[in-house]
């Protein structure tokens, strides 16, 4: 298949295709770690607005990747990951308690978009009087593909926003995020301001469709299946696992990001290539298979 601007890629949808490519370390997330140098020249320029997001979890690998998981492990203690918890909890149960006073819910627009946004806000320490304007950056961000003249604009000022929120916070620091982030230290290694701007985008681009995604997928998955959605009102032990299946049989993701082969594999028979000459980023896209 065709994919980005004319390069080829291939779609790996048998669950022991797809397990075995991901551990395959041939397959690179960061293309400049895969591709030849004349790849790399041909290859489609990231604008310099997006530069600084090109360092972020899912872009890079070994060692990058390790560092970055090792800092930013530092933020996520079992004492934050709680108080999350009982954020989020909080945060359902207003929006739930004003869809009882209404009396009425659209599941998605009253419940499933704002809960993901609202507690990344409230994560990352967005003043409460802000809320409106960051859901309005974080809509352009996750729009900027379909509307690019517009949504360009407000990315910008979105990451202006971020830039200048991690500086504040690494100057004084509060109980958020932001500040665990920008306090991590891995010997004398830390984040930089960009890789933490970065890891927040991250944060809410992969936070936030999928949420969406899992609450509308899952509920109309249990409508349908009437009996399993009276067994989870009738056992509380059954909702853990009950939300693992459903992220299994209702997936909120389609596919995982793509990976660049470093050099020729064969995959399932067909040869996934790599070297001169080649169209600009041979890569594999991996399907999550159920």
């Amino acid at each position: 298949m065709r994919w980005l601007r004319g390069s080829t890629a291939w779609l790996i949808t048998r669950h022991g295709d797809v397990d075995a490519a991901l551990r395959d370390p041939r397959l690179r997330k960061n293309p400049q770690e895969a591709l030849t140098p004349a790849q790399l020249a041909a290859a489609p320029r990231v604008p310099k607005l997006f530069g600084p997001l090109q360092r972020n979890l899912l872009s890079l690998d070994g060692a990058d990747h390790d560092r970055l998981r090792r800092l930013v492990h530092q933020a996520f203690t079992p004492k934050r990951i709680e108080l999350m918890r009982h954020q989020m909890q909080e945060l359902a149960d207003e929006l739930t308690d004003a869809a009882l006073r209404r009396g009425s819910m659209d599941l998605i627009s009253d419940f499933a978009a704002p809960l993901p946004l609202t507690m990344i806000a409230r994560t990352i320490g967005v003043p409460e009087e802000l809320t409106p304007r960051f859901r309005a950056w974080t809509r352009a961000l996750l729009s900027v593909a379909d509307r690019p003249l517009r949504g360009v604009a407000g990315v910008l000022r979105f990451m202006r926003y971020l830039r200048r929120l991690v500086e504040a916070r690494s100057r004084e620091p509060y109980d958020d995020l932001v500040s665990a982030l920008a306090a991590a230290r891995d010997g004398g290694d830390r984040l930089s301001n960009d890789e933490i701007v970065a890891l927040l985008v991250l944060l809410l681009t992969a936070g936030h469709e999928t949420t969406v995604n899992l609450i509308g997928g899952g509920m109309l998955a249990l409508m349908e299946q009437p009996g399993q959605a009276r067994r989870l009102r009738e056992d509380d032990a059954l909702l853990r696992p009950g939300v693992e299946e459903l992220l299994r049989f209702t997936s909120p993701v389609e596919t995982a990001t793509e990976r660049w082969a470093a050099e020729d594999l064969q995959v399932a028979g067909s040869t996934i290539p790599s070297g001169p000459g080649r169209p600009p980023g041979p890569h594999a896209r991996l399907e999550k298979s159920q």
